[in-house]
């Protein structure tokens, strides 16, 4: 999915223009495929810097013309609003769970089901930031038609805290779905889903054929816990914000010339992310990262964890503060990914471990004109940090200067 549009600075884009958003480069394309197939969908946003809240419903017919069964909205996409709100209206009852089985890439060790009465009630989307790859395993119950949505984004699920926001204030239809023919699914889908992959894989050990029958994924998961970093470690930072017209990772804005962490391979470190001013998108490359827990301040002024201990969240805190972004992070707790939001007012805790590559790559802000602006950093891992210079003076290596470390609060991101 590419965002199209006037000024990518803009923070009021999808407020105030009626382009669209595109999937596989085309406006609006018409699906049509079978009911009760299973069908694996990549959702990748591609875009740079607006939310995409994904969800498919079933459309309501409305008026005379069924608008969705002919694929016939007209018009950019303000035009189009009253129509879709009309054809497309998503509730409990129309709401189509989507099953995620990966993120960025990365097999989860559960499925999760992104469905309408998750935390507190709420109707909830995929949330897709700028860089996540979401994974997700859906089934279209019966004949009729549906509406792929970028649900709307109100101020507590966009980006931008500034005035519009990023991500459309009303719905956006990506995508025309029509559902023709088939085997209708009645009952709930999950167990449908389960009860379909268990079926199809009667080679598998009976423990793993009934755990992928409930949802277990471990056996597919290329990781599930890392051991915790070595006693004594530091944990490593990385704060990102903006100070016009500097956009910076630990005060400083990106040089080429510099290597602004150096760590060893094979070791593990824990990592605290942090944004000041306005939310940013940690993205690191090479080795992903596993969510170990997301903390904010509650009014009196405590560090207070967003998850329960089994991993939840806790609605108190998650719709307490209906400007932030917290329920995205649920189902996020102990998942591996290797792009992540970091929201104003809380701290991401995220443990890494650098496998087998040695050299150089980058973490950066994935809303890309913050990381275009200078919001990025050079890590280096290194065989071995006690050699002399720190690894750094090894044949080959590019950079001269020594690290600049300066304190801060949260670790970087990198693109693909």
């Amino acid at each position: 999915m590419t965002g199209k549009g006037r000024a990518t600075d803009d923070a009021s884009i999808w407020d105030t223009n009626g382009r669209f958003t595109s999937v596989n480069g085309v406006v609006q394309p018409t699906l049509t495929l079978p009911a009760g197939e299973i069908q694996r969908w990549r959702f990748v946003h591609a875009g740079i810097h607006d939310t995409v809240n994904v969800q498919i419903v079933r459309a309501t017919p409305a008026g005379a013309t069924n608008l969705i069964a002919a694929s016939a909205l007209s018009g950019n996409r303000q035009q189009q609003k009253a129509d879709l709100l009309a054809a497309c209206n998503a509730s409990p009852s129309t709401l189509i769970p989507q099953f995620e089985i990966a993120s960025d890439g990365l097999t989860r060790t559960r499925l999760r089901t992104v469905h309408a009465s998750q935390v507190g009630g709420v109707l909830e989307s995929n949330y897709m930031q700028p860089g996540y790859r979401s994974d997700v395993l859906v089934v279209f119950p019966s004949d009729g038609d549906y509406c792929l949505l970028n649900q709307a984004a109100p101020r507590a699920e966009r980006v931008s805290n500034g005035g519009g926001g990023q991500g459309p204030s009303t719905p956006q239809l990506l995508a025309y779905v029509h559902v023709r023919g088939g085997q209708p699914v009645s009952g709930d889908l999950q167990a449908y889903v389960g009860k379909a992959l268990y079926d199809a894989n009667p080679t598998l050990p009976d423990p793993v054929r009934a755990g992928l029958r409930d949802g277990d994924l471990r056996p597919w998961a290329p990781f599930e816990n890392l051991a915790p970093p070595a006693a004594g470690s530091q944990e490593q930072q990385a704060a990102f914000a903006i100070n016009f017209p500097a956009f910076t990772v630990n005060n400083n804005s990106y040089d080429p010339d510099v290597v602004n962490f150096t760590r060893e391979v094979n070791t593990t470190d824990d990592w605290l992310l942090s944004a000041q001013g306005e939310p940013h998108i940690f993205h690191i490359h090479v080795n992903p990262f596993e969510v170990v827990d997301v903390v904010t301040t509650n009014a009196n002024g405590q560090q207070i964890s967003i998850y329960n201990a089994d991993g939840t969240c806790k609605p108190d805190i998650v719709y307490a503060d209906k400007q932030q972004l917290a329920n995205q992070y649920c189902g996020m707790w102990h998942t591996f990914r290797d792009t992540i939001i970091v929201e104003n007012n809380y701290q991401i805790r995220v443990r890494t471990r650098y496998d087998r590559y040695i050299g150089e790559y980058v973490l950066h802000c994935h809303i890309l004109d913050h990381e275009d602006a200078g919001m990025m950093a050079n890590i280096a891992i290194v065989p071995d940090l006690n050699a002399p210079g720190g690894g750094l003076g090894m044949a080959g290596m590019r950079h001269a200067k020594q690290p600049m470390m300066t304190p801060a609060a949260a670790p970087a991101s990198h693109k693909h």
